[in-house]
């Protein structure tokens, strides 16, 4: 197999990001929300196909990258509302985040390999 065949082109899925960032000693609890608010609403909507939490500590503070993938725009928007890039967090999370995007970024997924 040659390292080029190795990688997959897509022609629809779409990628969701955004990023927040909360204290190092409360990353676990807000993990916990962002699995009850996020993680588990996305995984049973209609055209999902995984999403995905990072963290890194940096000192005092806990980075969060999230990453959501869906089949089309389209199922994307039926999830989150026509064209909605705007984060709508909830009173519990805004407890615990410092900072965070105040809008998503969506790309399309051109090429994928690996995990997904």
């Amino acid at each position: 197999m040659s390292e080029a065949s190795r990688f997959l082109i897509i022609n629809t899925m779409i990628a969701r990001i955004w990023r927040c960032v909360t204290q190092a000693s409360q990353a676990d609890f807000y993990l916990d929300i962002l699995n009850k608010t996020v993680t588990l609403p996305c995984q049973s909507a209609e055209g999902n196909q995984g999403i995905y939490i990072f963290r890194e500590l940096r000192g005092e503070l806990a980075h969060f990258l999230l990453i959501s993938f869906w089949e089309s725009s389209e199922a994307l928007y039926n999830y989150a509302g026509s064209e909605n890039h705007h984060l709508n967090h909830t009173e519990e999370e805004l407890e615990y985040l410092i900072a965070s995007e105040s809008l998503a970024t969506d790309y399309e997924l051109m090429v994928g390999g690996g995990i997904i």
